[in-house]
């Protein structure tokens, strides 16, 4: 489509930043789920912490994991490791269908168009407060505040709607 979702020279930019500070912020991260993420930069930064067990990375595009296994191996490269668990299936229903399962969920999307606008709805980030274990956290890549800031205004008001303590970084 024309859009450039990620590259070798700045991925780590935005990877260790969202998923590094809710690791390190949950007391025993051990089941954590990835919804979007097909490139597989979340899944390499999660397995730097040693207390996880097991990483499940729930992406709707079998392509994207793939070809970011053969051009982006710096990215993708842990996404062969044992505690690594790819389902390739629709974030939204998997969330659905797995309640009280995980200690952390992070969104990794794409834009909100296409496939990926249920992704950035109240619904969504309801079914993922049912997936996650009472003390469970949410972290959620919601663009950029420079060109999207009325969404990301959107987002943080329909999850603080649903969880009951919320931040922004």
């Amino acid at each position: 489509d024309g859009m450039v979702m990620t590259t070798n020279k700045d991925e780590i930019v935005c990877h260790e930043m969202i998923y590094h500070v809710v690791l390190n912020t949950h007391p025993n991260p051990k089941k954590v789920l990835v919804v979007g993420g097909g490139d597989g930069g979340a899944i390499r930064e999660i397995l730097k912490h040693s207390s996880v067990e097991q990483a499940v990375l729930a992406e709707i595009d079998g392509r994207v994991i793939e070809t970011s296994k053969e051009y982006l191996p710096e990215i993708a490269g842990s996404l062969d490791d044992p505690r690594v668990d790819i389902q390739v299936v629709d974030g939204i229903e998997y969330i659905h269908q797995h309640k009280a399962m995980f200690d952390v969920i992070m969104v990794d999307s794409t834009e909100p168009i296409g496939p990926a606008v249920g992704l950035f709805e109240k619904g969504f980030y309801q079914g993922i407060y049912e997936a996650l274990k009472e003390d469970g956290i949410l972290v959620a890549q919601t663009e950029s505040p420079w060109f999207n800031g009325e969404l990301i205004k959107r987002v943080f008001k329909d999850i603080q709607a649903i969880f009951p303590i919320t931040r922004l970084y």
